[in-house]
């Protein structure tokens, strides 16, 4: 059984009611949120057909073993996956499944790991044990909502068990727009890519929403620039990368796709970047990669 919740946790996030958001165990100041909104996307037609191609005899076998160790249908009990932390610092990620799940199941697999203790934290039971395929230690809890907050670090769910009990969770200002109907949505605060060696290029944050509809996939990202001049930079350099890989002759479902995205200026001093693919374009993209 080791190594148990790292695989429950690739699984589910590869395969799995709605679940909203519920950001109060956020820290203000996180620089990475990752939101994935599972069982819109299970319950999708473009789900369907990766589950026609991908899911054969042996992972199914491995989904029906999952589910005896743990009690959870990845399926259909995984409702969101929430990611945040500190980008390029690896140790500092935590992630919240909301679902359904069973405590005592997850509780006893974890104390079957190496160095395993558990100790209260801000009124809740922490759970720390020695990951033997990571080859470090994990921490975990599960919150008053029945959902699971995993880490690399004690201190940082120290940090968001402490943003939830005081309520000085993340705001919404900073927040995308439209990311409650969205499949994934996404912010960065700060991202280095925008820097580039160039204060004209300068960035304070990058919001996307990535939207699932019968026959498309549409992905809105919105980048917040601290002057007129870096948006105006920005959007020239993105005008222009789409104009290169409109002229991909060797891959032309890249270029079909550039040339249907739209870039604008934003409000405020943002740039906005629409790319829709359909269906067939997006699964030659997931196979080309």
């Amino acid at each position: 059984m080791k190594r148990i919740l790292s695989l429950v946790v690739c699984v589910l996030l590869a395969g799995a009611g709605f679940a909203a958001d519920n950001l109060t165990c956020i820290p203000r100041g996180t620089d990475l949120i990752l939101s994935v909104n599972v069982q819109q996307i299970v319950h999708s037609p473009l789900f369907e057909r990766i589950k026609e191609k991908k899911l054969d005899a042996q992972a199914e076998a491995r989904l029906r073993v999952l589910q005896n160790l743990t009690g959870i249908d990845p399926l259909q009990d995984i409702q969101r996956a929430t990611l945040f932390g500190t980008p390029g610092d690896d140790s500092s990620m935590m992630l919240r499944l909301q679902g359904r799940f069973d405590p005592a199941k997850l509780t006893s697999l974890v104390e079957a790991a190496p160095q395993y203790a558990c100790h209260e934290v801000a009124g809740h039971k922490l759970h720390e044990w020695y990951d033997e395929r990571e080859k470090r230690m994990k921490y975990g809890t599960f919150l008053s909502d029945g959902s699971i907050l995993v880490g690399n670090r004690a201190d940082r769910l120290d940090a968001a068990l402490r943003a939830a009990a005081s309520g000085q969770g993340m705001q919404n200002g900073a927040l995308p727009a439209g990311r409650e109907q969205a499949a994934a949505w996404a912010l960065v605060m700060r991202p280095d890519a925008g820097r580039l060696g160039n204060k004209t290029l300068s960035a304070q944050q990058l919001a996307g929403v990535l939207k699932l509809s019968p026959t498309d996939v549409a992905a809105r990202l919105v980048l917040s620039t601290d002057t007129a001049e870096a948006a105006h930079k920005w959007l020239e350099l993105v005008r222009g990368g789409l104009a290169l890989l409109q002229l991909q002759n060797e891959h032309p479902v890249v270029a079909a796709i550039a040339a249907r995205a739209s870039v604008a200026p934003g409000p405020g001093q943002s740039v906005d970047l629409n790319v829709t693919a359909t269906h067939d374009q997006f699964l030659q993209l997931v196979r080309r990669r």
